[in-house]
């Protein structure tokens, strides 16, 4: 059974950045230069434990057993730029890969709306790199709509330039369906999609 609570520890921390790290590349759009993603993942998130201190923030650390699987990091006092209204924003969510289609990130978004519901917020908001596919088909099925789309250009000396995807395999990690084994608990044996 998945249980989530807040980090709590400095291994709880330690463990978050290094997932954040790891899956980084899924969050960048395939028309942007992925060079050096990791180091600034790193370093946007070294302060992290003390960011939440202060209650503006919450990392949620989703558990299985004695095992950390996933965890969601929501900014508590965010307001829509155009409405002003007040909401939560996911910062950043990202699951252990053999744990992907587990209902790790549905118990996940599930706190979240929680502890968005008790700072008084009607609306919880993220984004979605467009290119991953997988993670826009689970945020509907979870509930969510899309509200805006965000588009990019290239630009030069002579104007726009229009901007050429990067083929690499993080993106095709992303969109793969997982199956799970024929051993595996709930398996079929044939190999199932999740």
């Amino acid at each position: 059974m998945i249980q989530v609570r807040p980090a709590a520890s400095s291994e709880d921390y330690t463990w978050l950045i290094e997932l954040a790290v790891g899956s980084v590349q899924f969050g960048v759009p395939s028309s942007r230069p992925a060079s050096q993603v990791e180091e600034r993942a790193r370093h946007s998130l070294a302060d992290l434990e003390a960011t939440c201190s202060d209650g503006s923030v919450v990392a949620l650390i989703a558990w299985e057993g004695e095992r950390r699987v996933g965890y969601l990091i929501l900014q508590l006092e965010e307001r829509d730029h155009f409405t002003g209204t007040a909401q939560s924003f996911i910062y950043d969510l990202a699951v252990e890969r053999d744990r992907w289609g587990a209902q790790v990130v549905h118990r996940l978004v599930e706190q979240a709306a929680r502890e968005t519901a008790r700072r008084g917020h009607r609306f919880l908001v993220g984004e979605v790199t467009f290119d991953n596919q997988r993670t826009l088909v689970q945020a509907r099925r979870l509930g969510f709509v899309v509200e805006r789309v965000r588009l990019g250009i290239g630009c030069g000396p002579q104007g726009r330039i229009p901007l050429q995807r990067r083929a690499d395999t993080a993106y095709a990690a992303s969109r793969q369906k997982k199956t799970r084994p024929s051993g595996e608990p709930g398996g079929s044996g044939r190999g199932e999609r999740i």
